[in-house]
């Protein structure tokens, strides 16, 4: 039930909202990048390219 009202109380504020619709969006695009990139190159290096990438961007 407390997680209930903790989500209630998030939806009518915009800013954390927006903050939330931001975070969640990079996670999922830095996501979806990591796992193509990992499935090419292997796990490991697929880490490090898209860091480098996340980093110099």
């Amino acid at each position: 039930m407390s997680e209930l009202i903790s989500l209630a109380g998030i939806a009518w504020d915009p800013q954390i909202r927006g903050i939330l619709t931001v975070a969640t969006g990079t996670v999922v695009l830095l996501g979806s990048v990591w796992l193509i990139v990992s499935t090419n190159s292997g796990t490991r290096l697929g880490t490090l390219i898209s860091t480098a990438a996340f980093l110099d961007g």
